[in-house]
């Protein structure tokens, strides 16, 4: 499954189209979890959890100032059933990090974790210092992929920027490739001599080509994987 985590869901985010096409390529329903503080979330729950819907869809008693959240968390998932992606949907109190991991079930075999707003009541420089810390606790302790909602599109979807990079990473690293072996005659000569200059020259060029071969050819690799979806 796909765990979006944000305090405010609206049905028309753009960010849906591209979690709901990676849900299709894993095959992977979404689950929706809405962040809150202790009055924003109903229901009388002592606890950290309250759970909105795990099967139906159901909706707690909440005030009026979550009642609109409610209406749009409710739409999004709509959409989600739809599109045959619906998971559970859940509202916790929670207002941080550590906070947000205490209500995430271990047991469910998540793929990916997903955070959009968060901290929204914070100033810019506060919401995302907060934000990367709870990528960064989330991703150390669950041990899977947590990114940031801007970052799906760039991750996981091939597009345009893609298509750019594998293609010059695959022409560096075949230059280099064709380059070595069609001058292998003229590399061991010049490997072969025995002044200082030449042997200085001969490692400093070792130390470009191998690494550069090796991140091209790598970066190559890891977009054609995500081309063919072998993520």
């Amino acid at each position: 499954n796909i765990l979006w985590i944000q305090e405010k869901f609206a049905p028309e985010d753009p960010a849906i189209e591209h979690i709901l096409e990676v849900a299709t390529k894993w095959n992977a329903a979404v689950e929706l979890m809405r962040l809150g503080r202790e009055e924003q979330v109903g229901g009388g729950e002592t606890g950290a959890l309250a759970v909105v819907s795990r099967n139906h869809g159901g909706v707690l008693d909440d005030d009026d100032s979550s009642e609109l959240a409610d209406q749009s968390l409710m739409a999004l998932r709509h959409r989600l059933i739809e599109a045959g992606r619906a998971g559970s949907v859940r509202k916790v109190r929670a207002q941080s990090a550590r906070e947000v991991l205490d209500t995430i079930d271990r047991t469910v075999p998540y793929s990916l974790v997903v955070i959009g707003d968060v901290f929204c009541e914070k100033n810019h420089a506060a919401r995302t210092r907060l934000a990367n810390e709870m990528v960064g606790l989330l991703a150390e302790q669950l041990r899977i992929p947590v990114v940031h909602q801007k970052e799906i599109k760039t991750q996981y979807l091939f597009g345009t920027g893609q298509w750019v990079r594998m293609f010059v990473m695959g022409a560096v690293a075949a230059l280099i490739f064709l380059a070595v072996f069609a001058n292998q005659q003229q590399i061991f000569d010049f490997y072969s001599r025995q002044d200082t200059g030449s042997r200085i020259a001969f490692v400093a060029g070792l130390a470009v080509l191998v690494p550069l071969f090796a991140w091209c050819y790598g970066g190559f690799t890891r977009l054609f994987l995500r081309l063919l979806r072998f993520e």
